[in-house]
């Protein structure tokens, strides 16, 4: 009797988690949102948004003294017709939030800016965190008039090293990198 009770409790649980797993792969999914390519006088510009990245877990690390990082991978390619050419430019964007419970204030260390920024609110930092706004890509007298491009964007989720068996006492840790699909935009110089 209680090996037939040990299948059935074995078998709904398969179940639930059956049901359980998609849902959880489909909210661990960042997306990439407002893709835009732009330019200034000298430089080709990038400005995108980060949607569905920052979760309860990481929000409760940083207010434990975590950093949380996203990197944003930034490729241009000139188009051959309907095929990628030759790559023109590969970036890595890194911006990382920490917070500093002393002055209790979010600090926010990002790639396209020299200096380290602060905000008092988190709503705020999150939405740094999660932006790229006109980060360079490069320099406009690099690209040929009439030349078909395609700039595209990944984002990752990267969690900084942990000292020892501590990655096992912090529940943001279990979640482990991920990374969005590539999002991509094509256009005409």
């Amino acid at each position: 009797m209680m090996n037939r009770a040990t299948q059935i409790i074995g078998l709904i649980l398969l179940v639930f988690l059956g049901f359980a797993a998609p849902v959880q792969a489909a909210v661990d999914k960042a997306v990439v949102r407002d893709l835009v390519v732009a330019n200034s006088a000298r430089d080709l510009l990038v400005y995108c948004q980060v949607g569905d990245v920052f979760r309860p877990e990481m929000e409760a690390g940083v207010l434990n003294g975590i950093p949380a990082s996203l990197t944003f991978l930034v490729t241009l390619q000139e188009m051959k017709g309907s095929q990628p050419g030759r790559q023109l430019a590969e970036l890595a964007l890194n911006h990382t939030l920490s917070y500093d419970a002393l002055r209790e204030e979010f600090r926010l260390n990002l790639t396209e800016t020299p200096e380290v920024q602060s905000c008092a609110k988190l709503d705020r930092a999150r939405k740094l965190l999660s932006e790229v706004n006109g980060a360079k890509v490069i320099a406009l007298t690099a690209l040929n008039p009439g030349t078909t491009y395609n700039l595209a964007v990944k984002v990752r989720l990267e969690r900084k090293s942990l000292p020892l068996f501590l990655n096992y006492l912090v529940p943001f840790w279990q979640l482990g990198d991920y990374e969005s699909d590539w999002y991509h935009v094509k256009f005409k110089y």
